[in-house]
């Protein structure tokens, strides 16, 4: 048999790749994940370091279920485009509910000193 006689292979579907509406989305959710949080991590010892775990965080969770979605609903890019965005707006608001949690007008703890006897 020769090589003239094998049947061509189909042509596999490309896979999930992000629309460029998901990718403006996490661009402004990153940015608005930054300003929310860098004023109060700005001064911690580990706070780049929380900082960058949350950008990884808001991007790797969103796209997981992105991709199971996409998987779920016959590699549908569409499916999974609107899941991702979802996702990530969830994590917005995650974020934004952790902020409005801490007051910032609620002072500092004072040290305790005990009175003289």
């Amino acid at each position: 048999m020769s090589e003239m006689d094998t049947p061509p292979l189909p042509e596999a579907k490309p896979g999930f790749k992000l629309s460029a509406v998901s990718l403006f989305m996490t661009v402004v959710v990153l940015s608005l994940i930054f300003v929310l949080r860098w004023p109060e991590l700005r001064d911690l010892e580990f706070g780049a370091s929380q900082m960058a775990g949350t950008f990884v965080g808001a991007i790797l969770f969103p796209l997981l279920f992105g991709w199971i979605a996409y998987r779920l609903f016959r590699r549908s890019v569409t499916t999974g485009n609107i899941v991702y965005t979802i996702f990530l707006v969830l994590m917005l608001l995650g974020q934004v509910a952790q902020r409005s949690q801490q007051s910032p007008t609620t002072p500092p703890d004072t040290p305790r000193v005990n009175p003289a006897p």
